[in-house]
């Protein structure tokens, strides 16, 4: 669902997937995040697998309700750092970059760790 605003000279609409993209890159820069989790087989995106672009909305669902958004995040987790410190960083990162770059208030983030990276170094503890 996009969202429109209405400006001075048109309107400004702004797709979930736009949202999803913020929210996913912002998770994805959190130390400790090894990656984001595909909720399901059908979210493969298969558009960008044959195009060879990265989905950086993967592992992200967006729900926008006038200018209220829900979001939830399904992440992979470097082993070794704190969960919750961790998925604490995630909600506040999406949080911050959607309102900051949308305009919009983000009501709630939630965080499910779907997975542990044990293929990676051991990340460096989180404080």
């Amino acid at each position: 669902m996009e969202q429109n605003y209405n400006g001075t000279v048109g309107t400004v609409k702004i797709s979930d997937d736009v949202i999803a993209t913020i929210a996913g890159v912002a998770a994805g820069e959190v130390k400790g995040v090894a990656g984001m989790s595909a909720k399901a087989p059908a979210e493969i995106n298969i558009k960008g697998i044959i195009g060879g672009k990265k989905n950086t909305g993967r592992g992200i669902r967006v729900t926008v309700d006038g200018g209220n958004v829900s979001i939830e995040a399904y992440i992979v987790l470097k082993f070794g750092v704190k969960i919750q410190d961790v998925a604490t960083a995630v909600q506040e990162a999406v949080k911050n970059s959607v309102e900051e770059m949308t305009g919009y208030t983000v009501t709630n983030v939630s965080v499910y760790v779907q997975g542990v990276n044990l293929n990676e170094e051991p990340a460096e503890p989180t404080v």
